[in-house]
């Protein structure tokens, strides 16, 4: 099920049963800790949690298809329907990054999430270190709101996670000049 069309190029589609190959070896091309997050076990049982995440509305994993080839995934995660609020995780393979691909998949998601589920906040929360994965949210217009320190765990090591955040009323009151150039 398509979620939303980006661009002529990029779509954002649910992930399915069939997409776990391509999946997994997205996830083993990707260097860092994506094993601490993104999944444990099999492809499966994350598409299938997913997908019943979905059905009850409490968010999803979709794919990033950039001209027909899975090249990232994108989490609305951490869905509360009491406070309107979600957080948003991404993963993109190493081929397709330097692109801009995923700042305007994420951009596409964050209009998808306040325009069609009706949220009224988004967070997304990268490693400080990770200044790739911290630009996203800094070229959209999120708002810094702070660093939560040792907050994600590496094993042997700790690291500090940004808050950045956004609400609906910011999203609809961006420039549209802000918007192509993304």
């Amino acid at each position: 099920m398509r979620i939303c069309r980006v661009d002529d190029e990029l779509e954002l589609r649910l992930l399915k049963y069939r997409d776990a190959e391509r999946l997994d070896a997205l996830k083993k091309a990707s260097a860092g800790n994506t094993e601490a997050w993104l999944y444990r076990g099999s492809a499966e049982e994350f598409i299938r949690s997913s997908l019943e995440r979905f059905a009850r509305s409490q968010g999803f994993w979709a794919g990033l298809w950039f001209q027909q080839e899975l090249a990232g995934v994108l989490g609305l995660n951490n869905v509360n329907s009491a406070t309107r609020c979600a957080e948003i995780d991404y993963l993109l393979g190493p081929a397709y990054r330097g692109k801009g691909l995923m700042t305007r998949a994420v951009g596409a998601l964050v209009g998808y999430a306040f325009d069609e589920i009706g949220l009224n906040r988004i967070e997304i929360n990268p490693d400080c270190r990770n200044r790739k994965s911290c630009a996203i949210p800094e070229r959209l217009g999120f708002q810094k709101e702070g660093v939560l320190r040792q907050k994600l765990c590496y094993g042997d090591h700790f690291g500090d996670q940004v808050i950045y955040a956004m609400l609906a009323e910011d999203w609809k009151s961006r420039p549209l000049s802000t918007l192509r150039s993304i």
